[in-house]
């Protein structure tokens, strides 16, 4: 509990366990998290984060920055993007594929908001030539098919059966980006009531995606009034 990790912390610092008392700090940001005090978890992450790394904490650090970047991705994406490339390349040193792929799938998903979209189609090429897990590789293409789609590039086959894969998917929150894709499959055609409809869809089968998914929707019923 957090008396337990406050009292750890405590002796640690007195003691020069550095290990330790970046563990604890992490830990009181994981805390934090969970109990809705964003700002406190975020300096705490980031202090955990920082300590780690000026101690030689890899995995301590990469623990750090995968809830870190979590915190802070719907506000400041371009700053969850530098955390998340600074993990991909420390997992990618302690050889750890399934860390590597969580942190790079966020990654590609927040560099559609920052402009950093080449990096992010190199990547997920690169990563699809690898022995990934089948809801790391869905995750991935379904990024890449928002590149294709917003280019104005997009197969319809390739499309139609990355779509029925998604939505065989127990993973609700991958499972939910097939109704974003088709939100913007709808955008590009601007047919804006039934990209409403399909991102209010997400809304409804995932919580982690609808802080996302919500200001698309508002935007294209906007849009669907003005058309109207």
């Amino acid at each position: 509990g957090l008396d337990r990790t406050e009292r750890a912390l405590a002796l640690a610092e007195r003691l020069g366990l550095v290990d330790i008392a970046a563990e604890a700090l992490g830990t009181k940001g994981s805390i934090a998290v969970f109990a809705g005090r964003q700002w406190e978890a975020r300096a705490l992450l980031e202090g955990c984060r920082v300590l780690a790394e000026e101690n030689d904490l890899p995995e301590t650090a990469l623990a750090a920055s995968l809830m870190l970047a979590s915190v802070i991705a719907l506000d400041d994406p371009a700053a969850a993007v530098t955390l998340q490339r600074a993990g991909i390349a420390i997992a990618r040193q302690l050889g750890r594929r399934a860390d590597e792929m969580t942190l790079l799938g966020n990654a590609v998903e927040d560099a559609r908001r920052t402009g950093d979209w080449q990096w992010a189609t190199d990547e997920i090429a690169g990563a699809l030539q690898l022995d990934i897990d089948e809801g790391s590789r869905l995750a991935l293409e379904g990024v890449e098919a928002f590149f294709w789609i917003v280019q104005g590039h997009s197969n319809e086959t390739e499309l139609d059966s990355l779509l029925v894969r998604l939505a065989a998917l127990e993973d609700r929150d991958v499972a939910a980006a097939k109704h974003d894709l088709l939100g913007y499959l709808a955008l590009t055609r601007r047919d804006f009531l039934e990209a409403h409809g399909h991102w209010m869809q997400v809304v409804g089968v995932s919580s982690l995606n609808t802080p996302y998914c919500l200001p698309r929707a508002a935007n294209a019923a906007v849009l669907a009034g003005d058309a109207l």
